[in-house]
């Protein structure tokens, strides 16, 4: 195989080990980050009703001329546009978290699932290898004793 055809093999790898299933993963952050989207926009909103009241009342009363008057205007707008982007920002953050959440918990139930169509289309060799950080590895070690039982069982008979 060539060097570059390596290279993009081993691009297309790191894209899937990232997404394993990404049907699942992929209705996961779109939950997550329309979430974030509808709570910033509710948050910046509310914000803005809350304070606008109080805003342009002390506008009022300020003593300054109606130039500055009209800065206040601009500068809670851009006081809104920085709540915005920060919390767009954050929930970017969150999502990469859930991304790589998602990943551990996804990646070792499409690895029992695919070990367990190839154990039931007859290959009863195979095991469950979890790394040690996956969140289920119990539940391979516990397939894989499972799985020995049985082909115990069947062996005696």
């Amino acid at each position: 195989m060539a060097r570059t055809e390596m290279n993009d093999v081993s691009k297309m790898r790191k894209v899937s080990n990232i997404f394993v299933n990404p049907k699942v993963q992929g209705k996961f952050l779109l939950l997550l980050v329309g979430t974030g989207f509808v709570l910033t926009i509710v948050h910046c909103w509310m914000f803005y009703l809350y304070n606008i009241e109080t805003y342009r009342y002390l506008v009022e009363l300020a003593p300054q001329g109606s130039e500055i008057k009209s800065s206040f205007d601009s500068d809670l707008l851009k006081v809104l546009i920085f709540l915005a982007l920060s919390s767009l920002v954050f929930t970017g953050i969150i999502a990469l978290i859930a991304l790589i959440f998602s990943h551990r918990l996804v990646g070792p139930l499409y690895s029992l699932k695919n070990t367990c169509d190839q154990i039931r289309d007859g290959k009863t060799d195979l095991r469950l290898h979890f790394r040690s950080e996956d969140e289920l590895k119990e539940i391979g070690e516990s397939f894989n004793q499972m799985l020995d039982s049985i082909l115990g069982r069947s062996q005696k008979k």
